[in-house]
């Protein structure tokens, strides 16, 4: 980068570890690689812009409130009828909480806790997503892969 990119950087270090002092360098740097708009969490930098740009404001959030973590409770294995229920897991989360349940894709939720009914009789699988983001900037998703079962017959029923 640039001589104007390496005080920039540095500022922005400065301001993560004012929020939070006891942070170590690896912590400090990984916060500005989160922080960064290109930034990829299989660890796979641009060869030409590097991570890209730092929000600082980002970093200084996730310095200050942590890495939000998201979980998924409930069952993974249910029966093809009757109403069943998953709640959002969320630790370290800072500023309002916001929900996005996907169903094999499908937005079908924006609340703590998912009910789906079923009301035929299926064998098979689907996909349950949850995505979570925060007014402060931070964001995670969980998923889980849910068992279908007893009977054989239409579908999944109606969301509810």
């Amino acid at each position: 980068g640039s001589s104007a990119a390496a005080a920039l950087v540095s500022g922005i270090a400065a301001l993560v570890w004012e929020q939070n002092p006891n942070l170590s360098r690896s912590a400090v740097i990984n916060i500005l690689k989160n922080a960064a708009s290109i930034y990829n969490p299989h660890g796979v930098r641009d060869s030409q812009y590097g991570w890209g740009a730092i929000d600082a404001e980002r970093a200084v959030m996730l310095a200050k409130y942590g890495f939000l973590n998201v979980g998924i409770s409930g069952p993974s294995t249910v029966a093809s009828t009757g109403t069943k229920y998953w709640t959002a897991t969320v630790t370290n989360a800072g500023g309002n909480i916001n929900y996005a349940w996907y169903w094999n894709g499908q937005f079908v939720g924006s609340t703590q806790t998912y009910a789906r009914a079923f009301n035929s009789l299926y064998n098979g699988t689907a996909y349950l997503e949850l995505r979570v983001t925060t007014s402060v900037g931070q964001e995670d998703e969980a998923q889980k892969l849910i068992y279908i079962s007893e009977g054989i017959g239409g579908g999944p029923g109606p969301i509810e």
